[in-house]
């Protein structure tokens, strides 16, 4: 929706309107609901929202002399009518119909209307002058609105004002039309369906003249003698069937001429328009005779009888035709009369009845006057209570002594008790001020808040405040409910509590101190009467024995649980502690218990002498001697869980050196392919793709190493704003596809039309998408499918990423999100990685406030995953993707290799494998590549390689068993195995020895030590 506001003044009222600022006064006439969608406050003042601004174009337009705007659908223009002349009202207004659509309204003053302009615009509401625009009048070309008509300009031209009007093109095609139409076309009108013409067509005063009287349009009132009735039959045929209708040889008289003619109706019909008018044409067929030549010719020609009985006839069938019309229309006219005498009858009998309905109106008027006379007299005296009630009310407030403040639906003080105007120093001129002046006597800065909390919510609010006088007082807002039961503000009550918390300040340090006594005890205590029945027990026995004072205190020792204190032996020691006056120590029990297990306890008694010798007491303590075995327990099994957590350490960091150092070899043999001055030109853009593609692993990898770093010591800082959900999940699709389509899996997304709006962190919700796709193409073989889906279920915004890859079993799909958790963690592992990127997706996903699923059917079935994010409302940000890359220092290239050697490179990292073997060949050697072990094999039975280069961890076959192969065929006499793998560890050299190889290398490789390697064992070979 646009709105275009116009007006004369450019300085005065459009500069001012275009700023949109208006003073605080607002408040008054606007609710606070408008204030806070539509405005936002400036000094003292209200600006309007940009959004709203946005909309509204504000232009300066003399509406009388300016072209107007086109195309509108509701134009207001109040009050302005009544200052123009009746000769600028009848140029307004049609340019109004010109500049609204069809059926757009135009929306006038009290005190102004359309004039003579029916037919341009049809009443809708004629008391508040609403108007609606009339398709089928007068068709008019747009106003023609000249230079002279405005106001002379400086550097105008110098046109003079009389000069005369410059014809237009549209002036000169309707001037072409015309002539063209008084030519070759037959005269005709336009008319409408009440018979009225709209427009003359040519020279019609041969078929219609004025008739006499008021003058008329109207086209049956002036057509002539003779074609009435077939112009009317005509007409309404053509209304009645919606096709063309033909009337031939009719015979007009008047003027002292006769003339033949054809009359034709055709039917026009616009698009959209809902009415339908009508051309008829009058198309004269002989030429016309005049009296004195009718006279001659009928002496000198004989008439022919029969061509006068059938003009007779054809004249006689019209009159019938029309007779019959006027014959239904009479019927219809009398139809109409019955219903209307009915209707008249029926309006008697209401009226009779609305006279009866009067009579009784005016009894029931006397009678509720006697009413209302009773109530007058009824309310003088509730005046007279509510004085009462009232001098009452000040009274209770005044000697009730609590400060209380009576607040408005603003904030201002309404109302406050004398208590309250002595504690917060209120004045009789205060009230009508706002809240401010309580937050500075009590210090409560979020006063206001409350307060407003209260109204909204309709819910008391309670704080703890320190007055002005020093002394702690309870402050309770309650919403202030009118008798109508509406909120209109909220009262604040402020009660004296300093004396009250001190004295529950000191029966706190006095309870504190007599339990302090007791609770400091480690072990469970208790205290029997003589009847060894429970008197008390300290909070670490019913602790320790999951029970509670009100199932133990007053009950006997021994039915305490399930009885498990009723043992021979301790009823004999308790019973001489009362007699005998002997100490129970280190009595030891074993019980199985039915809350907590078994335990093994140690008892100690001691009789408390009393004045009284029947009020003895016993004091009985319970050490608990499970817990120390359970220790030693737990001291065994937290060693077990540290060796473990030593070994795990060991594999992590083997495993994060082997996953380093993949992508670090190839990146070295490419700097060393790069710096040399003879490197071609597609050989070098393929080797700055591949150090490209390592560094992004690379960069992967130690980027989750410290997001693992930074979630465990919680130093991850979300930087949240609102996002489009599409835009990024794009973003990150369009990042992904280039590793999709090298490994050939087809990556499907569907992603929402409609803007999804969420409140996230959209570096992290990047990475955790791009961290699912990278997985879903690392673990789908080729030909396989990856899709990406996002929709908003209720509240939340729901991405689903899917695959049809290797599949996750069902026994580990509840750990998929620890961290270092993976599906194959042998040597032979087709796939790398950490294992931390599923962890970090679980982090990051939970810290926008949303949960992350993981779904599969089992392995070889696919897997997916399901993420939950809130939506929000706060302002809309852009998002960008940024990627920076870091250029690689120049190292320097190794000398040539002075013996030529047959090398096989082993990889199955395409990247490392052609990089080393590119480098190889520039020293000299002849290299071959294979990425698995069985096409090593193969390879190396059919060419005899004299070095191979092998990488360990190999998918499938790993690179020992490989190495044991070679050792086994009858090629491997001459041939010198070398392992080149990122697994660097004193058992993975003794190992690597152990499977026969001859050297261990760990990537990346230094050429200048690979080269000496080949060139001593080149110089060790027999010649």
């Amino acid at each position: 929706m646009q709105q275009r506001p116009t007006d004369l003044s450019e300085r005065v009222s459009l500069q001012k309107a275009r700023t949109g600022l208006y003073p605080s006064s607002i408040e008054a006439e606007v609710s606070p609901e408008r204030l806070r969608r539509f405005f936002h406050q400036e000094d003292r003042h209200y600006r309007i929202s940009k959004t709203l601004r946005e909309i509204v174009i504000f232009a300066r337009q003399n509406v009388a002399a300016d072209p107007p705007f086109s195309r509108m659908d509701l134009i207001s223009c109040r009050n302005l009518l009544i200052y123009l002349s009746p000769t600028l009202q009848k140029r307004v207004i049609p340019t109004f119909h010109y500049a609204l659509n069809q059926g757009g309204y135009l929306l006038l003053g009290a005190s102004e209307t359309i004039g003579a302009n029916t037919d341009l615009f049809a009443v809708v509401d004629q008391p508040h002058r609403i108007y609606s625009r009339r398709s089928t009048g007068v068709s008019r070309l747009s106003p023609n609105y000249r230079a002279e008509d405005q106001h002379a300009r400086p550097g105008a031209g110098g046109r003079e004002a009389n000069a005369p009007p410059r014809a237009l093109p549209a002036d000169w095609l309707r001037e072409a039309d015309r002539v063209v139409a008084g030519q070759y076309v037959p005269p005709g009108v336009l008319i409408n369906n009440d018979f009225d013409i709209l427009q003359f067509r040519g020279q019609t005063g041969a078929f219609l003249a004025p008739a006499a009287g008021e003058p008329s349009s109207n086209l049956l009132k002036m057509a002539r003698e003779g074609i009435f009735m077939a112009v009317r039959s005509a007409v309404v045929e053509c209304q009645r069937s919606g096709a063309a209708v033909r009337h031939a040889d009719l015979r007009i008289r008047g003027d002292g001429v006769d003339r033949e003619v054809d009359v034709q109706v055709l039917p026009i019909k616009l698009p959209h328009a809902n009415e339908r008018c009508y051309l008829v044409l009058f198309e004269e067929t002989a030429r016309r005779v005049s009296a004195d030549a009718r006279a001659a010719a009928r002496d000198a020609v004989a008439t022919s009888e029969e061509t006068e009985l059938s003009r007779i006839r054809q004249e006689l069938t019209s009159t019938r035709d029309y007779l019959q019309t006027l014959l239904e229309q009479q019927d219809a006219a009398n139809e109409e009369l019955k219903s209307a005498n009915e209707e008249i009858l029926s309006s008697n009998e209401e009226l009779q009845s609305s006279n009866e309905e009067l009579q009784t109106a005016k009894e029931e008027l006397q009678s509720m006057n006697e009413e209302l006379t009773t109530v007058n007299e009824q309310l003088q005296n509730r005046n007279v209570e509510l004085a009462h009630l009232n001098d009452d009310m000040t009274n209770l407030l005044a000697s009730s002594g609590v400060a209380k403040v009576l607040l408005g639906f603003d904030l201002r003080i309404r109302r406050f008790t004398p208590a309250a105007g002595k504690l917060l120093g209120l004045l009789s001129g205060d009230v009508g001020r706002s809240i401010g002046h309580l937050i500075r006597s009590v210090n409560l800065p979020d006063m206001e808040e409350l307060v407003g909390d209260v109204i909204a919510t309709v819910q008391p609010k309670e704080r703890d405040v320190r007055g002005p006088d020093g002394r702690e007082y309870l402050l309770r807002i309650h919403p202030y409910r009118t008798t109508d039961n509406r909120i209109d503000g909220a009262v604040l009550v402020l009660f004296d509590i300093d004396d009250l918390r001190r004295a529950q300040a000191g029966l706190r340090e006095e309870r504190d101190y007599a339990l302090a006594i007791v609770e400091t005890m480690r072990e469970p205590l208790m205290v029997l009467d003589a009847q060894l029945r429970v008197q008390s027990a300290n909070n670490a026995f019913y602790a320790m024995f999951r029970t509670t004072p009100s199932d133990t205190q007053g009950r006997l020792f021994f039915d305490l649980g399930n009885r498990h204190w009723d043992i021979r032996d301790l009823r004999e020691q308790l019973a001489k502690v009362l007699s005998d006056h002997n100490a129970l120590s280190n009595f030891e029990v074993q019980h199985e218990f039915e809350k907590i297990g078994t335990k093994v306890m140690r008892l100690s008694a001691r009789r408390i002498e009393r004045e009284d010798s029947n009020s003895d007491l016993i004091l009985l303590a319970i050490e608990d001697r499970t817990e120390a075995a359970r220790l030693e327990e737990h001291n065994r099994e937290y060693l077990a869980q540290v060796v473990e957590a030593d070994r795990n350490k060991t594999a992590f960091l083997s495993l994060l050196a082997h996953e380093l150092r993949n992508p670090l070899a190839p990146i070295h043999n490419a700097l060393h392919i790069l710096n040399r001055a003879d490197v071609p030109d597609d050989l070098a853009r393929r080797m700055l793709a591949m150090v490209e593609r390592q560094v992004r692993q690379m960069t992967r990898l130690v980027d989750d190493l410290l997001d693992v770093a930074r979630i465990t010591k919680g130093g991850v800082e979300l930087r949240k704003q609102r996002l489009e959900l599409g835009t990024l999940l794009r973003a990150s699709v369009d990042a992904a596809r280039a590793s999709f389509e090298a490994k050939g899996v087809h990556l499907n997304a569907a992603l929402p039309e409609e803007p999804v709006l969420v409140n996230a962190d959209a570096t992290r919700l990047s990475q955790v998408v791009g961290n699912l796709l990278h997985n879903a193409c690392k673990f789908t073989n080729p030909g396989g499918q990856t899709r990406l889906s996002a929709q908003v279920e209720g509240d939340k915004a729901v991405i689903h990423v899917g695959d049809t890859g290797i599949g996750i079993a069902a026994n580990q799909l509840p750990h998929v999100f620890e961290m270092f958790m993976q599906g194959d963690s042998s040597l032979a592992r087709e796939r790398g990685g950490l294992g931390l990127g599923l962890s970090l997706v679980k982090q990051f996903v939970e810290a926008h406030g949303g949960s992350v699923s993981v779904a599969s059917e089992g392995v070889g079935r696919g897997s997916e995953f399901t993420l939950q994010l809130p939506l929000s409302q706060e302002p809309l940000v852009n998002f960008e993707n940024i990627e920076q890359a870091k250029a690689a220092e120049p190292v320097d290239l190794p000398r040539a290799s002075t013996v030529q050697r047959r090398i096989l490179v082993v990889d199955d990292n395409n990247d490392g494998a052609e990089s080393l073997a590119a480098a190889l060949r520039f020293l000299g050697h002849d290299v071959r590549t294979a990425h698995d072990g069985p096409a090593a094999l193969a390879l190396g039975a059919a060419w005899s390689p004299e070095v191979v280069l092998l990488d360990i961890g190999l998918p499938g076959m790993d690179g020992y068993e490989v190495a044991r192969h070679i050792r086994e065929h009858p090629w491997r006499a001459r041939v010198q195995i070398v392992a080149i793998t990122g697994w660097g560890q004193r058992d993975d050299r003794d190992r690597s020895t152990r499977a026969g190889f001859d050297a261990h290398l760990v990537k990346p490789v230094d050429l200048e030590i690979l080269v000496k390697l080949l060139d001593a064992a080149a110089a060790q070979e027999p010649k």
